[in-house]
């Protein structure tokens, strides 16, 4: 009994404040936030990572013949991504529907079948850049499973409460790891980052032959289209 006590107080979300669905009958439009991201992001960034990322940056830029154009093409391609994700992605509810919209694709669920949004503080092993465990939101069903989940970097504060006030749920600031949040709402987390935080080693092992077929393939492709 005990135990089951305790599990309620540091998972609190499916027995967590409950909403009128009838008030989902308005409609709620949301969409990313550039100020939560930088207020939420950017700002979480360690100072070493961003220093040595800068000056990494520059050396290249500054030595490595055809760096400047391989930055630059990198930096508009993000750019572009980036413009993508904030014009495109939209959470909403209308007419006892939510519509969760990012790029080209697009889910829809019955309000019926959500059981609240759940925001979490998610420690990652390999996230050595931030200085504090990053903001995470997970919507999921009345059975405790995950219908999709977000970065609530992305999103500001005020939308998401909003968005609580018309599905539930609730928020926790207690640092989870990728596992204990797999547990508490099953399909949270994509397999591959799973096994990224469950077995380092391998990870490793695996990766490094990949990264170095990446950059021999990169090598290639570059000698093949510089100018002569």
């Amino acid at each position: 009994m005990i135990g089951i006590w305790r599990f309620l107080m540091r998972y609190p979300g499916r027995n967590a404040r409950t909403v009128d669905r009838s008030q989902a009958r308005q409609r709620l439009i949301l969409h990313p936030s550039i100020n939560g991201y930088f207020n939420k992001w950017v700002r979480n960034l360690g100072l070493p990572f961003v220093v040595i990322a800068v000056i990494a940056l520059i050396y290249r830029w500054a030595t490595i013949p055809g760096a400047r154009t391989t930055v630059f093409a990198t930096i508009v391609g993000l750019v572009l991504i980036g413009v993508a994700f904030f014009g495109r992605a939209e959470i909403s509810v209308d007419d006892g529907v939510l519509t969760y919209r990012r790029f080209l694709w697009g889910r829809r669920f019955r309000l019926e079948s959500i059981g609240g949004l759940a925001l979490r503080r998610l420690g990652l092993r390999w996230n050595s850049y931030a200085r504090s465990p990053a903001p995470y939101a997970v919507v999921y069903a009345r059975d405790g499973r995950a219908l999709f989940s977000l970065s609530a970097a992305l999103w500001s504060d005020r939308d998401l409460r909003n968005l609580q006030e018309v599905i539930g749920g609730d928020s926790s600031d207690a640092p989870l790891s990728a596992s204990e949040l797999q547990s508490e709402f099953p399909g949270a987390l994509p397999g591959w980052l799973l096994f990224l935080e469950g077995h380092p080693v391998w990870t490793i092992v695996i990766g490094a032959p990949l990264a170095l077929v990446v950059v021999i393939v990169a090598i290639a492709l570059w000698d093949l289209v510089k100018p002569r």
